[in-house]
Parts: structure tokens; sequence; C-alpha cells
């Protein structure tokens, strides 16, 4: 497959608890762990608000991932300076944390050629999908709905929940999040 000229949005849509955030995460944490590829800016969010990273070489991805929370990564390929893909973890519903990231910092950057944004997938006036649509048709880009694998079997238990999410969604979330990698690699 040949580099695309056309920009993607790409949204990882699936309803309450079925794993986009989780895959998402493993998303990041595979472009984080791969030599080919670097962090250009992670946004953590915190009581309320995106926090800029400022000290990328002691943060500790694998850590941060592991809790949890949301994050919003810019990634660039090694020896380029400027962000190519975009991933956000959050998506459960819009809110000014979103709306910050993706029409204040992610749309300015000209380069990006694959945003990736968690959503729920209901097409709502006010849901994410509906802003990752009117975001694709600002840039000119395709938009792409996909779902984890997990989005086929029953809900996972909710916060009150005790022990565990069950090995075999972890494992479909990170083989999602496998094929998802190599997809936009080959894309951009």
């Amino acid at each position: 497959m040949k580099k695309q000229t056309e920009k993607l949005v790409l949204a990882i849509s699936a309803g309450v608890c079925h794993g986009k955030t989780l895959s998402a995460k493993h998303l990041i944490r595979l472009f984080y762990n791969d030599p080919a590829w670097k962090v250009y800016r992670i946004y953590q969010v915190r009581k309320g608000k995106l926090d800029p990273v400022v000290d990328l070489a002691n943060f500790n991805v694998d850590n941060y991932l592991s809790r949890q929370g949301d994050c919003f990564v810019l990634f660039a390929r090694k020896g380029e300076d400027s962000p190519v893909l975009a991933i956000n973890t959050m998506g459960d519903k819009w809110c000014d944390l979103l709306e910050h990231f993706y029409y204040k910092v992610v749309l300015p950057l000209t380069d990006i050629r694959v945003i990736v944004g968690a959503c729920h997938s209901s097409f709502t006036a006010k849901g994410v999908l509906c802003h990752l649509k009117d975001i694709a048709q600002r840039i000119d880009a395709k938009l792409i709905t996909t779902s984890p694998y997990y989005k086929m079997y029953p809900e996972l238990p909710h916060t009150g929940h005790k022990g565990p999410v069950p090995n075999d969604v972890v494992a479909l979330n990170e083989l999602y999040a496998e094929q998802q990698k190599a997809f936009y690699e080959r894309y951009v």
C-alpha cells in the first residue's frame, strides 16, 4: 500500500464499558514503545483540565496508562519535527477538554495525517462522534468508525465491580490496537 494523501479521522466507537479507552491506551503504548516513533506531546487530564507533560524524558507512559485517567498524545516519526498522529482516550461525552484538544491543539497542526478518538457509537448532535465528523469535514479527511473487538460481548461490569477485567477482554483490545497500529503506519 502506498502512502495515502488523504487525512483520516478514526473513531474507536462502542457503548459503555466495551473497551474504547483500553484500546486507545494500548494503541498509545504500542506507538510509545516503537523506536520508529517519538512522542511529540502528551496531555494528561487532571482535575478537569488538560495538563501538558513538560518533562517527557522522565515521564513513564506505561505507568500512566495503567492507571485510570485520560490522555491525549501527539506522535511524530523519529527524526521528524512535526506530529502526524493524534490519539485521544477520552470520548464518553463532548466537553471543553475535547473541544480544546481537537479544535485548538490538533486542527492547527497541518501535518497531522491521522486523528484517533474514542467515542460512543450513538450519533447524537452533542456526541463525540458527531464532533469527529465535523473535524473530518473541516480538514477534508475521511471519517472511519471502527469498534474494539469486545463490542460484541456483554457490557463489562461498572465501577462497583470487584476484581480484574477478564483476560479475554484485554487480549481482544490488544489485538485490535495492534491491527489498528499496522493500518495507521501503512496509511501515513
